[in-house]
């Protein structure tokens, strides 16, 4: 007989560099579990009135963004649970998102997870990417990769309860991965 899947009672808060999946996997998991889904890039595009956060990104500059960031993810922590959340590929580093994250984690509100790929598979993903994402460091946003990577990895596998490598995993692989981990 099959066993029945435990109902979910906490947020599945997914974490990473842009370009890494978060979007993709947060829908197919919302969709698999029939919670809410959350992306929270969206959020910010609609607060400035425009069509990516990439965009918005590029208009208001980085402090107001981040400003607007971390109102957006306080917003989204405080719906009801449960429900998963596809954080923007900056948001931990926001100010005082890092401390919300962590907060909700210790909690049991969240459990976060850093879909993780390395700065080759990223580079490759961004290059065939026709959305909006401009650089954050003044350079080609495909160079400044590692450098964001180097930056960021280690806040984000701080964070993260559960790490997930997803260079080489399909979306099927990673899905079954965070159902393992979010009961």
């Amino acid at each position: 007989m099959a066993q029945k899947r435990k109902p979910v009672i906490t947020r599945l808060v997914l974490l990473g560099l842009r370009a890494s999946g978060k979007t993709t996997l947060g829908k197919l998991m919302a969709r698999e579990a029939g919670v809410p889904f959350v992306d929270l890039d969206d959020r910010i595009a609609a607060r400035f009135g425009r069509p990516t956060a990439g965009i918005a990104l590029r208009d208001a500059g980085e402090k107001k963004f981040r400003e607007t960031e971390f109102e957006a993810l306080k917003q989204a922590m405080n719906e009801p649970l449960p429900g998963v959340l596809a954080l923007g590929g900056g948001t931990p580093t926001a100010p005082g998102a890092e401390e919300l994250l962590r907060e909700a984690a210790e909690n049991n509100e969240a459990t976060l997870v850093y879909i993780r790929l390395e700065p080759d598979t990223l580079a490759e993903r961004l290059a065939n990417d026709k959305g909006h994402r401009p650089a954050l460091k003044g350079k080609d946003n495909i160079k400044e990769i590692p450098a964001i990577f180097d930056e960021r990895d280690p806040l984000y596998r701080e964070l993260a309860e559960v790490e997930i490598n997803a260079d080489e995993a399909d979306e099927e692989a990673m899905c079954e991965a965070l159902g393992e981990v979010w009961r």
